[in-house]
């Protein structure tokens, strides 16, 4: 996570990201409003994925196992945005 994090050349966390991480990490429910650009998509599904990959690790999946979790988009575009920061994770 840390190095695909490198790769997309994130160094601070953003304010968003600053307040909102910690609220989603802990399981709690939150409404941020942001920016566009302002790492929002990365601030929700960060958490999912840092979830996903600890389930893993306790019991690997097997192919055709899953979904381990799942993002609901208001939009198809919404949505292709957040797969498209999410996958390579």
């Amino acid at each position: 996570v840390i190095g695909r994090l490198d790769d997309m050349n994130v160094k601070r966390p953003t304010p968003i990201q600053m307040q909102g991480l910690p609220v989603a990490l802990a399981g709690r429910d939150m409404v941020g409003i942001a920016f566009t650009g302002s790492g929002k998509t990365i601030t929700f599904s960060l958490p999912l994925v840092m979830a996903a990959l600890e389930e893993e690790l306790r019991m690997p999946l097997l192919p055709g196992e899953g979904p381990v979790g799942i993002v609901l988009a208001p939009s198809r575009e919404l949505a292709r945005q957040t797969y498209d920061v999410v996958k390579d994770f």
